[in-house]
């Protein structure tokens, strides 16, 4: 009986042993933690449905939104060339007419006609800074037929 019971000690101390090797490698296999002296890496940039970044991505952006918009493929295809002839898909263009009035942003809204409380985009700061919002606004005025707002559309279809 001293013998059967020393034997069942042998085993769970075997059986202790056997499950502490098992977490030992499991504690070895863990990730290193980021020593304290190094900096965090930065946050990954947020997911965008749209990119700005070059004419290529806006251009795409632009057509994207076209669709959402509804716009058939003749007037998406006249709206992405008069933004590539008004601003070069460039977000941040600013132009200055002759006349004083400037255009801002990637659809070169003039300030006069387009910019300010009660006018379709609320600010030069949206205009420069939020073109899928200014896309849209452009969108929805070539689908009301008011693409002639455009000096660009004018000289790429002077007959509409």
């Amino acid at each position: 009986m001293g013998q059967s019971i020393l034997s069942f000690f042998q085993r769970i101390l075997n059986w202790i042993k056997e499950r502490l090797g098992i977490i030992s490698k499991q504690i070895n296999e863990l990730p290193k933690p980021i020593p304290i002296d190094q900096p965090p890496p930065p946050p990954a940039p947020p997911i965008s449905k749209y990119d700005w970044s070059t004419p290529e991505l806006a251009r795409h952006s632009v057509r994207v939104i076209c669709d959402e918009e509804g716009l058939s493929v003749e007037m998406k295809n006249k709206l992405t060339e008069t933004i590539k002839c008004e601003s070069g898909f460039n977000p941040k263009a600013v132009g200055t007419n002759q006349n004083g009035t400037k255009d801002y942003g990637i659809i070169q809204a003039n300030d006069y006609y387009f910019i300010g409380p009660g006018k379709p985009i609320p600010s030069i700061e949206v205009a420069l800074n939020d073109p899928e919002f200014c896309v849209r606004v452009m969108a929805r005025c070539f689908k009301k037929g008011e693409a002639y707002l455009w000096s660009c559309f004018k000289k790429l279809y002077p007959n509409g």
